[in-house]
């Protein structure tokens, strides 16, 4: 995604959802935040990347939707 702070304002503000964690990659040049409505324990979390470079042809956003189960 090109911008990552306008994507979890989108899904905190917008959404509702609470920013659960963010963590940084610097070897990997990237960042990964995840939100959702509740604790990732027992809640669906959803994954968004943020990669540190931009490419031309980067024009979407995407978002991984991890289901928990027990």
């Amino acid at each position: 995604m090109l911008d990552l702070e306008k994507s979890i304002a989108f899904y905190t503000e917008v959404l509702g959802m609470k920013l659960l964690r963010k963590e940084d990659f610097p070897e990997g040049r990237f960042t990964l935040a995840f939100v959702g409505y509740g604790p990732e324990a027992n809640n669906t979390v959803i994954e968004l990347t943020h990669n540190w470079i931009r490419r031309s042809h980067m024009r979407s956003a995407t978002a991984l939707v991890t289901w928990l189960s027990e």
